[in-house]
């Protein structure tokens, strides 16, 4: 209902100063007055110009102060398409760091199950090993048992060994009795001849049995033997297998060190990007820190002297912008890192300068060298920057067409808008890229400003057809320098 309301006021107030301009113009043209010794004539279409210019002026103020929008439209559209692309850019960098953050978590987590599954399968196996030392403890104690009957045995059968032989000494006195009385009496012959050979069998008899418990001795003793042999290996069983318990355990609180470790890690690089992302990143990962243009051909110090001071400006300009300050009392420092079949080397910032200033010293010419940022850093931490170095050659000479296409000036100005963008973003990109020029530090090539580019599509709408647009350079153009270029609209052919 408002902006009803504003038109139909707009329409009103137009309408009042048409005609207060029409009627002052013609009383001017009647009384025939002349204003800064114009005609008459002249003086009432400068009065009616004047009008018109007044409708235009009191409609673009009345619009810009009662609508935000159309204000921002006539003086905010510059501001808001730079800003536009800044915020797709930093999006853009958000999504990667949120990619690499959840597939830096998913990787820490298959470590985690990783080394759960390990302590469940020692677990098990020393379940196996304390279930198996039981029944060889069980094994043990049987067998030291039974060692104790044998031993026993083999006391009572010694026992009786010895009253045997006790026995056998009494009959052995026995009998040399007889044969001392032998000579005394013929009678007493005969029985003693009886009793000597009832002796004599039972000494017989007593051997043969001396002769079986000795053989039941010499028995028992081997299986003494064979049982003691057999503890023996078992004790030693039992102590390997103590050993290996033992081992186990220290593997076990190894895994479960290296378990708390990794947890710790993984709560430290947690900390560490929750920290992170608590505060600002002042270097995106490859945001270009500073760049300078070096002279080759020179000594190697003088050379080395040129990229430190190039490294003293980045130093600088990163202390502005809030980042730590090292023990060098610098903010940014070189580093590189090359990769190889059996790992990845770092060189430090003094083997880069060396070799980059030995390279340089042999090269002729000048070089185009930029410092980059290694990863994202945030405000308060030290910088480390990797070195990019871009041969500093003619790219474009003066009045050399960069790139042209062929537009149609029936399209609408949206449609035009956007063709002429994507002709500065992609057609003109490309072709200085292939050319040797380097980007800028927010990576454009070739951007215009927009009041350029709309007057550009105006010129087009006003062939109402097709029309050849080309890129030409305005001055000459080198690695280093921006790309500096003016839009040309001319008939297709020509």
């Amino acid at each position: 209902m408002y902006s009803w309301l504003l038109i139909g006021m707009l329409l009103m107030v137009s309408g009042i100063i048409a005609f207060v301009g029409d009627l002052l113009g013609r009383k001017v043209g009647k009384k025939r007055i002349s204003f800064i010794r114009l005609r008459p004539r002249n003086t009432a279409i400068l009065f009616s110009v004047i009008t018109g210019i007044l409708i235009s002026l009191f409609t673009l103020l009345v619009l810009s102060r009662a609508s935000y929008p159309v204000r921002v439209a006539l003086f905010g559209v510059e501001n808001l398409l730079v800003e536009r692309d800044s915020l797709e850019r930093e999006i853009k960098e958000l999504r990667k760091t949120q990619a690499k953050l959840a597939k830096e978590v998913g990787e820490r987590n298959e470590q985690l199950a990783q080394m759960e599954k390990k302590v469940v399968e020692q677990n098990e196996r020393l379940s196996i090993l304390s279930t198996r030392i039981n029944n060889l403890m069980k094994e043990r104690n049987k067998l030291e048992s039974y060692l104790k009957k044998a031993s026993s045995e083999a006391k009572r059968l010694t026992q009786e060994l010895a009253n045997t032989r006790s026995q056998l000494a009494y009959v052995n006195g026995e009998y040399r009795k007889a044969l001392t009385s032998l000579e005394e009496s013929n009678k007493e012959l005969e029985k003693r001849k009886n009793e000597l050979a009832y002796y004599a069998q039972r000494l017989q008899n007593t051997q043969g049995e001396i002769q079986r418990l000795t053989n039941e001795l010499d028995f028992l003793e081997k299986t003494r033997n064979n049982l003691s042999q057999q503890v023996e290996k078992l004790e030693r069983d039992r102590i390997a297998l103590e050993a290996n318990l033992e081992q186990l355990k220290r593997q076990n609180e190894s895994l479960r060190g290296e378990l708390v470790r990794k947890e710790q890690e993984i709560l430290a690089v947690a900390s560490y990007y929750g920290e992170v992302l608590g505060r600002d990143v002042i270097y995106p990962k490859g945001k270009e820190i500073i760049r300078g243009i070096v002279e080759c051909g020179r000594s190697p110090e003088r050379t080395k002297l040129s990229l430190r001071s190039l490294i003293k400006q980045a130093s600088d300009e990163a202390i502005k912008r809030g980042a730590g300050i090292g023990a060098d009392g610098k903010a940014v420092s070189l580093m590189k890192f090359l990769e190889a079949r059996d790992g990845v080397y770092i060189f430090p910032e003094e083997t880069v300068l060396a070799g980059v200033s030995e390279k340089l010293s042999a090269t002729q010419g000048s070089v185009v060298v930029r410092l980059i940022s290694l990863r994202n850093f945030t405000r308060g931490e030290h910088i480390f920057a990797d070195l990019e170095l871009y041969k500093n050659s003619l790219v474009f000479d003066k009045g050399e067409i960069i790139a042209s296409t062929i537009l149609d000036g029936r399209n609408s100005e949206s449609e035009l808008l956007e063709k002429v963008l994507a002709f500065l973003r992609k057609d003109v990109r490309e072709k200085a890229l292939q050319r040797g020029l380097v980007p800028q530090e927010d990576e454009t090539v070739g951007e215009l400003p927009l009041k350029d580019i709309i007057s550009t599509i105006a010129t087009i709408k006003e062939n109402r057809g097709k029309v050849l647009l080309k890129a030409v350079a305005t001055q000459r153009i080198w690695s280093a320098h921006p790309l500096s270029l003016s839009l040309q609209v001319s008939e297709v052919g020509s």
